[in-house]
C-alpha cells in the first residue's frame, strides 16, 4: 500500500505501518518542530519507505494529483479550521481512511466552544469552535489560531457526503481524558 499519513508528529505511527507492510509512506507534517522530530526518528530506526514533508496537509491535498491506498489521520482533524474542507481532500485523494480523532459532545466535554451552523458537501454541519491558548500550555496546536470540533455524527455524515460512506465505527471513547473521541474507517463503497 501507499499511504498518505497526515501529521506524523513523531513517526510512532509511521513506525507501525512500516512494520505492516506499506510499500511507501508521505507523510506531512505541519508543525516543524514535530518534523524535525520525525526526520530524527526516521534514521534512528531506518524508516527507508517514508518520506517526511513539512507544510500544510490541506495545501497539499490540494495541489496532489497522486491517488493512495488509505490516508491515515490520526489525531489532526479537531485541530482544522475547517475540517470539512480536509475530509473532501482525502476523499479526492484516496478511497479509503483510518481516522482517530477528538469529537464534540456538550454533556461530556471539558471545555466551552461556540457554535456555527455551516454548510459544506451538501450537508450541514456544526463547527464546534475554540481558540488556541499559548503552544506553551501543555499541548500541540494546530496551524490555525482556531479550531472547529464535530460531533461524532456530523464527522460520519460528512465523511459519507465525501464519498468514504462505507463506515465502520472501531471505537467510541467518550471518557477520553481529553475529550470524547472516536476511531473508525471509512471507504468507498
Amino acid at each position: 500500500m501507499h499511504i498518505l499519513e497526515i501529521g506524523p508528529v513523531e513517526a510512532a505511527h509511521t513506525y507501525m505501518l512500516e512494520q505492516m507492510g506499506a510499500e511507501r509512506i508521505t507523510c506531512v507534517e505541519a508543525s516543524a518542530e514535530a518534523w524535525l522530530k520525525c526526520l530524527v526518528v526516521k534514521e534512528l530506526l531506518a524508516l527507508n519507505r517514508s518520506r517526511f514533508l513539512l507544510g500544510n496537509i490541506v495545501a497539499f491535498l490540494h495541489e496532489n494529483r497522486r491517488r493512495f491506498d488509505l490516508v491515515y489521520c490520526s489525531g489532526v482533524l479537531y485541530h482544522m479550521a475547517d475540517p470539512v474542507e480536509l475530509i473532501e481532500a482525502i476523499a479526492k485523494t484516496a478511497d479509503a481512511c483510518f481516522v482517530w480523532t477528538h469529537v464534540y459532545n456538550s454533556e461530556l466535554h471539558p471545555v466551552t466552544f461556540a457554535a456555527e451552523r455551516v454548510t459544506r458537501l451538501g450537508i450541514e454541519v456544526n463547527y464546534w469552535s475554540h481558540r488556541y491558548g499559548s503552544k506553551a500550555e501543555k499541548h500541540w496546536c494546530g496551524i490555525d489560531a482556531t479550531a472547529a470540533w464535530l460531533t461524532s455524527e456530523d464527522m460520519l455524515r460528512a465523511f459519507a457526503a465525501a464519498g468514504l460512506s462505507n463506515i465502520n465505527l472501531i471505537e467510541n471513547q467518550p471518557g477520553h481524558p481529553n475529550g470524547p473521541a472516536v476511531l473508525f474507517t471509512a471507504r468507498r463503497p
